[in-house]
């Protein structure tokens, strides 16, 4: 699919949404448009799409992509990727960019390589191969400095190595995977962290699991969906402490 054929389906897409008897000219829907909707478009490939001057909003789940032109842009918030054929986190976004779906995909091997200083969230969930290049961990730390919320469930990992440097994260999810030590949690988990879910790991279901993360993160509110008063978390420190 040629770029303008895709110029064309994001200029109808939003054109539809408008519900207006008067469409804008060509030149000023460009330059207005401020959500590019090309979900469910059977692309393979995704061009520049800076010719879309402010958009916030950019769909392109569920389509068969496998690659992406490098890119920046400095107004898009939310980016979805979701569901298509890439094996690599592909540069786009820029200094606005808040959310980043990657789920879905066939992630190998990779790294966040472009600068997003605002991502608050990023999604990596469903994956079937082997995702972390050895540099992820300190890439992301470096390139997401303000992460909060990272999802990665289901993305065969036996250990949270990858999060120790996210000083400012705050929910974690990272079920169904293989961590199987307390260890392989408590030496990396950033003390930033409120928010964690480890169900459907081993490693929840050791002696000690509660304690030991809540000696870590002693502001946890919720661990694997279930709510923490402040007493049972000073509680599983005081265990902590004798074990």
């Amino acid at each position: 699919m040629l770029p303008q054929d895709i110029y064309d389906i994001a200029k109808q897409k939003y054109l539809k949404s408008l519900n207006t008897t008067k469409p804008p000219q060509d030149e000023e829907l460009c330059r207005n448009m401020t959500v590019v909707m090309l979900q469910n478009s059977k692309i393979t490939d995704v061009p520049d799409l800076s010719i879309f001057q402010t958009a916030q909003k950019v769909y392109l789940q569920n389509n068969l992509i496998s690659s992406v032109a490098v890119q920046q842009h400095n107004t898009v918030e939310d980016l979805d990727l979701s569901h298509n054929q890439l094996s690599t986190i592909p540069q786009i976004g820029g200094n606005n960019t808040l959310t980043f779906n990657l789920s879905h995909n066939l992630l190998n091997n990779c790294s966040l390589s472009n600068y997003l200083p605002n991502l608050c969230l990023l999604n990596i969930s469903n994956q079937p191969g082997d995702v972390f290049a050895d540099d992820f961990g300190l890439n992301l730390a470096t390139n997401a400095p303000r992460l909060e919320i990272l999802i990665c469930d289901q993305i065969n990992c036996a250990d949270l190595s990858f999060v120790k440097e996210c000083k400012s994260l705050r929910q974690l999810s990272c079920k169904q995977n293989m961590i199987d030590q307390i260890e392989d949690v408590v030496q990396y988990l950033p003390q930033t962290v409120v928010s964690l879910n480890l169900a459907g790991n081993n490693v929840v279901k050791k002696r000690g699991f509660l304690e030991m993360v809540c000696s870590v993160c002693r502001g946890m509110l919720v661990l694997n969906d279930k709510k923490l008063s402040a007493q049972q978390v000073e509680f599983a420190i005081l265990k902590a402490s004798r074990m």
